[in-house]
């Protein structure tokens, strides 16, 4: 999932055979972000339960190559031009 993430953020051509035909590729590229959010943020939580929301935050976004590809995703898909894949990006990385 990560090299499939890494390699649309950069606006190759890329897809899973895991993604259903019937979902476009955008929402796809959605729930893989959230999947990879998830994952981080648990993580991060089950290390450090003691950390506030905004330290999450702060922590993912600034610290953390996740973060990273996450921002990457969100940019690519605004600058495509594409309406419905801005729409999606902003819900990838607010």
């Amino acid at each position: 999932m990560i090299r499939f993430l890494q390699d649309f953020s950069k606006g190759e051509e890329t897809d899973m055979k895991e993604r259903p035909a019937y979902v476009p590729l955008p929402q796809y590229v959605r729930y893989c972000v959230d999947d990879l959010k998830a994952f981080f943020f648990e993580s991060r939580m089950a290390q450090r339960p003691q950390d506030s929301e905004p330290e999450l935050q702060t922590w993912f976004w600034g610290d953390t190559a996740g973060g990273q590809l996450v921002a990457a995703i969100a940019k690519y898909m605004v600058d495509t031009g594409d309406e419905a894949m801005a729409r999606v990006s902003n819900g990838i990385a607010r």
